[in-house]
């Protein structure tokens, strides 16, 4: 299993009961669900299972992800080759859009959504699943602080990090054709394992960037501790704010 497909499996994993219970807040979807961006088809299956609509179609412009989600699809779950920014979508309109952790990847977010609201049947809804921000404990000086500590020094060496997208979409004024049904964030504490064996994956991609060079010893160092946190039980001290936003058609 790549690296990549690791991460995503993980993601999925850590996600999954705050997105389920998102999705499960929206009106079932008879006929057609859309789970825009949706790699390697996690979120799709997700999507599948908790509406049980008739057709469940993942969209995404990767060729390899949508190979391995092809390759577990379950029946009524189907993957299309599209790049979710271009509309009209080759499905045909849906009940249900939904979208988690697209937007960041979107140079325009808000133009982004208005255009999918095309996209909808009379009643049908967009659900967007978004980071808030993430926040380490104040009172935490562990690895996990560590980690959030040199992931920044590497995002202002590289440049700056982009916004995070929920923010944003708390602020939108979103308007007709589209309907606010709800906006929310939630918190997330997700179990120590998982946050560990992510941190440790995008560490191995740390290692080979020439940025890191001089850092070595700490990264090695991070590498021990994170080592342990993964074998360790309970919650890892940080928590994901997560905005979810439910809009509707007309």
């Amino acid at each position: 299993m790549s690296t990549a497909q690791r991460r995503l499996d993980l993601w999925a994993e850590m996600f999954a009961p705050a997105s389920r219970a998102f999705i499960a807040s929206s009106p079932s979807a008879q006929d057609l669900a859309l789970d825009l961006g949706c790699a390697s088809g996690h979120t799709t299956r997700l999507l599948a299972e908790t509406l049980r609509p008739r057709r469940c179609v993942g969209i995404d412009t990767s060729a390899g992800h949508l190979r391995v989600a092809r390759a577990t699809a379950a029946g009524g779950v189907e993957f299309v080759e599209h790049d979710a920014t271009e509309v009209p979508f080759p499905t045909g309109p849906a009940d249900l859009i939904y979208c988690r952790f697209l937007l960041p990847h979107v140079p325009d977010p808000l133009a982004a959504v208005r255009g999918w609201a095309g996209q909808l049947r009379a009643g049908g809804r967009i659900l967007l699943d978004e980071v808030e921000g993430i926040r380490g404990d104040e009172d935490d000086a562990g690895p996990v602080h560590r980690y959030l500590e040199l992931g920044r020094l590497l995002e202002e060496e590289r440049g700056g990090a982009r916004p995070e997208v929920g923010p944003l979409l708390g602020a939108a004024a979103f308007c007709a054709p589209l309907r606010l049904i709800s906006n929310q964030v939630v918190t997330l504490r997700p179990p120590a394992r998982l946050v560990a064996q992510i941190f440790l994956l995008n560490l191995r991609a740390w290692r080979r960037d020439p940025l890191m060079a001089e850092r070595a010893s700490d990264l090695d160092r991070l590498q021990t501790e994170l080592e342990a946190l993964a074998a360790s039980a309970g919650a890892a001290p940080i928590a994901w704010h997560l905005r979810q936003v439910a809009l509707a058609a007309g």
